[in-house]
C-alpha cells in the first residue's frame, strides 16, 4: 500500500495508542511536543510578487538523539525498531553518559527545531511513527516521541 500524504490531525486513537506504549508519563519525563507555532516572514523578492503563507500545521516529523549537545553532530541510531499495527516503533536505550544525551524535535512545512537536554536518569526513548502516512516531503508523522527513566 502506498503511503498517502498528511493532510489531517492524527486521530484520538492513535494518540492513546502511543502513549500506551511508552506508559504513562511521569514528571521528569521529555516528551516532543506534537506541534510547534512557527512564525515565518519571507520578503518578496521583487516588488511585483506578494508573499502568503499556507497555514500548514508544524506537526512532530522527525526525532534525533544525540550524544551530547547536537550542535556536536553525534546523532545516534535506535536500538531497536518494530512495527506494531499501524506504527513503527523506534527505541533507543540510554547508558550512564557522562556527556549526557539531547532530545531533538523536527516538524513538517518549517526548518524550525527544538532540542532539550534529556534528563539524566532516563533510560529510554522512544518514538512512534505513523507508518501508512506521509508528509509531503516523506517523513512519517510521530505520535509520540518521549525519553523516560525506567519503571
Amino acid at each position: 500500500m502506498k503511503p498517502v500524504t498528511r493532510w489531517i490531525g492524527r486521530s484520538a486513537a492513535g494518540v492513546v495508542t502511543a502513549i500506551c506504549l511508552l506508559g504513562s508519563a511521569r514528571a521528569g519525563d521529555l516528551q516532543c511536543p506534537l506541534e510547534i507555532a512557527v512564525d515565518q516572514k519571507a520578503p518578496a523578492p521583487a516588488p511585483q510578487w506578494a508573499v502568503t503563507y499556507n497555514g500548514f500545521r508544524n506537526e512532530l516529523a522527525s526525532v534525533t538523539i544525540y550524544d551530547g549537545p547536537p550542535d556536536q553532530g553525534a546523532s545516534l541510531v535506535y536500538d531497536d525498531q518494530k512495527t506494531i499495527g499501524d506504527t513503527l516503533v523506534q527505541t533507543w536505550k540510554l547508558a550512564p553518559n557522562p556527556r549526557g544525551y539531547w532530545f531533538k524535535c523536527g516538524y513538517s512545512n518549517t526548518s524550525a527545531e527544538i532540542s532539550e537536554k534529556i534528563p539524566a536518569d532516563a533510560t529510554r526513548c522512544e518514538a512512534v511513527y505513523e507508518r501508512n502516512v506521509s508528509f509531503g516531503d516523506g517523513r512519517r508523522p510521530i505520535r509520540s516521541a518521549a525519553c523516560a527513566a525506567a519503571k
